[in-house]
């Protein structure tokens, strides 16, 4: 079946006895495109509604279309004609300028039993939409805390690999190595995490002449920041006037 032409609340649509509602507007024709993605497949199916009720989703489209006959072709109007349905003639303009008249049901009882059916099948139609897009906000929102996990599993993974090979590098280094289990216990002591003892070691290496170790302890005591570039200071601390002890 195709479509029908649901306004915004197709629970609350009046279908008048005497004359057809107008159809939705166009504004309201886009919305029920942008959700009917939802629940098309499990509507257009055979078991979506008993042989009647799919006549009157169909009579009731027919209707939608609008006042006049030229709204339809030929053969729609027909179908209307071959239901019991009667097209009474009105002015040929109401009082605000649209076309006036319309398609009256049957009967009084055959239009009750339509608005019924008709509006039974819009509230499966609703309950479908809901499920449907319950589903996916679910599915969306296990795809995003799978990509959240798997992004932070990576970056723990970064990093453990970027620790290990920290520690690789400051192994590397002569006087630490000579000095590990001694260097290790005073980092510990100190509270200096693994970055900044490799770049200090790095800096210790490169400007102390005698003691790197007591160089890079004068550093740590005096909260030389690993990314400064300043030889100065590094001098300054390695200097017995600085009071700090700084011999192995």
């Amino acid at each position: 079946m195709s479509r029908t032409g649901d306004t915004h609340d197709p629970l609350n649509r009046s279908l008048s006895n005497q004359v057809t509602d107008p159809p939705p507007s166009a504004g309201e024709d886009e919305e029920e495109d942008d959700l009917s993605y939802l629940y098309e497949q499990e509507i257009n199916t055979d078991d979506a509604g008993d042989t009647e009720t799919l006549r009157y989703v169909r009579i009731t489209e027919l209707l939608d279309k609008g006042f006049a006959r030229s709204a339809r072709t030929e053969a729609e109007n027909q179908e209307l004609l071959d239901a019991g349905f009667t097209y009474v003639d009105g002015p040929r303009f109401s009082i605000n300028g649209g076309p006036t008249g319309g398609w009256t049901d049957p009967s009084p009882e055959a239009f009750a039993r339509r608005r019924s059916l008709v509006d039974a099948h819009r509230a499966q139609r609703l309950a479908v939409r809901r499920c449907k897009w319950e589903e996916m906000q679910r599915v969306e929102a296990e795809a995003r805390a799978e990509r959240d996990r798997q992004f932070e599993a990576k970056r723990a993974q970064r990093q453990a690999q970027a620790e290990i090979d920290n520690l690789a590098e400051l192994k590397s280094i002569e006087w630490v190595s000579r000095n590990w289990d001694r260097f290790e216990k005073y980092c510990a002591t100190e509270g200096v995490n693994l970055e900044r003892q490799l770049a200090l070691a790095q800096r210790a290496q490169e400007k102390a002449t005698s003691s790197p170790f007591g160089l890079f302890k004068s550093m740590v005591a005096n909260g030389v920041d690993p990314g400064s570039s300043s030889s100065g200071w590094d001098t300054a601390c390695a200097s017995p006037s600085s009071g700090h002890a700084w011999q192995e």
